[in-house]
């Protein structure tokens, strides 16, 4: 049921008198991987769960929801439902928290149409289409799931339709069209629904802070680092390699500042301690950034 995979560092805010009068939240590295797959026997994130069990029958069907095990983006690992976990509930909390910190709910519609959409186009399907000058081309093999994705994001189905299955480039002035195969059809609705889901957390968060931030109050702040985990999937894209080795990199300023810095100042000022070991990861960063050989240099 661990599905906050994001990092954050978080500002609790004091004023002049010494309490608290606010936070701020900066968030980074959000998981987007997991919106279009999961490791086995874990869930998406919980909003998805949420919606389709917590909808009233209105939201329900202006939003076309399905139950969970009939999206592609949520029955792939095997795990729906969590024992002592109650999505319908969780979700009323959701709506009380928007409630709470000032969202119309006009906006919350929004929201919810938005994540209902991510769940619509991971069911989006593509067939073998011919293209021009003999190359593969791809079209959509269920127009009526596209149809809901676009009705919920409220743009052309047919535009739409042609964004997944063309790409445009622009070389030296010239725009040249090269159609998309069914396989990387697939790879830019995963990645559409990424920047979705990506975009809409990103405003919600920003939203928060702009209900629970004074900066004309704040005097000094704490400041929390809520550090990510390791994912090591089935097959692991660029954007996980890049979180992992971000994780690395701030291992790494921990054991700098916590372990080698303070040890090395026990030392110089002689004092009776006993030394920490601690794993080095040193030579898993050279691996990555290392020159003339780092994966990245």
């Amino acid at each position: 049921n661990n599905s906050s995979r994001f990092g954050k560092f978080i500002e609790i805010h004091f004023n002049e008198l010494g309490h608290i009068c606010g936070a701020r939240i900066i968030q980074y590295l959000l998981e987007k991987s997991r919106v279009v797959q999961q490791a086995k026997d874990e869930r998406n994130y919980h909003i998805f769960y949420q919606l389709c069990a917590g909808a009233d029958q209105a939201l329900r069907d202006e939003l076309q929801l399905l139950p969970p095990a009939q999206y592609n983006y949520l029955n792939q690992s095997g795990c729906i439902e969590i024992e002592n976990v109650d999505d319908k509930a969780d979700f009323q909390a959701v709506c009380d928290a928007m409630q709470l910190l000032g969202l119309a709910e006009d906006m919350q519609r929004t929201v919810f149409r938005i994540v209902a959409a991510v769940l619509y186009l991971g069911n989006v399907e593509f067939k073998s289409s011919d293209a021009v000058q003999g190359t593969e081309g791809s079209a959509v093999s269920n127009p009526d799931t596209l149809a809901i994705v676009a009705r919920l994001l409220q743009v052309d189905a047919g535009k739409l339709a042609e964004a997944l299955t063309i790409r445009h480039n622009l070389i030296r002035g010239q725009k040249f069209v090269v159609p998309l195969a069914p396989q990387q059809a697939v790879d830019a609705r995963d990645a559409l629904a990424k920047a979705l889901y990506k975009s809409v957390f990103s405003w919600l968060v920003e939203h928060i802070n702009s209900r629970i931030c004074n900066a004309k109050l704040v005097v000094s702040f704490i400041g929390v680092l809520d550090i990510f985990g390791f994912e090591n999937f089935k097959v692991n894209s660029f954007e996980q390699f890049c979180i992992n080795y971000c994780n690395e990199k701030m291992q790494q300023h921990f054991n700098q500042h916590i372990f080698k810095l303070e040890q090395e100042e026990y030392e110089r000022e002689k004092l009776g301690w006993a030394k920490i070991s601690f794993n080095d990861n040193q030579e898993c960063l050279d691996l990555v950034e290392k020159r003339p050989l780092g994966i990245l240099s």
